[in-house]
């Protein structure tokens, strides 16, 4: 299937059988650019990239942008419980035998660790039909955010 831009790329929804995609919204940023696919946290009511080892997500950075103030208003893809994402891995081969395994992380916004780590926030359902450097993933620990904030 492949990875239609750099990042993390929607695959399905196990709790949407119609495959409807992610809710997409309007959402402040602290920072001032993003690309595409990048994972991203919230820190003090804002969307921001993501770091290596990070423990809660809240979104994939749905618009590239780059310049603008901390608070502008870009648009992201919610993530929600039940949604598969593919992300490229950190240059190793992806084993399947680590499915089901809530230890691996991100080693950036846009690429996922497959070192296994304490208290990583991704669960590795599945690898990519064409390469085994494609994860797919869900989301353990996911941060919902209130709509208006």
């Amino acid at each position: 299937m492949g990875l239609s831009h750099r990042g993390f790329n929607y695959i399905k929804n196990y709790f949407s059988p119609d495959g409807r995609g992610p809710v997409v919204m309007d959402f402040p940023f602290t920072d001032t650019s993003a690309t595409v696919g990048d994972l991203l946290v919230l820190s003090s009511g804002r969307a921001t990239a993501a770091a290596a080892n990070l423990t809660t997500v809240f979104a994939v950075a749905y618009e590239t942008f780059t310049g603008g103030t901390a608070g502008d208003l870009r648009k992201v893809a919610l993530i929600q419980p039940g949604q598969v994402w593919g992300c490229l891995v950190d240059g190793a081969a992806i084993a399947l035998s680590v499915v089901g395994t809530r230890t691996i992380n991100v080693t950036n916004a846009y690429t996922v660790d497959t070192t296994p780590t304490t208290g990583g926030s991704l669960i590795f359902v599945g690898r990519d039909a064409t390469t085994t450097t494609i994860a797919h993933v869900m989301f353990d620990k996911i941060a919902f955010a209130p709509l208006g904030s």
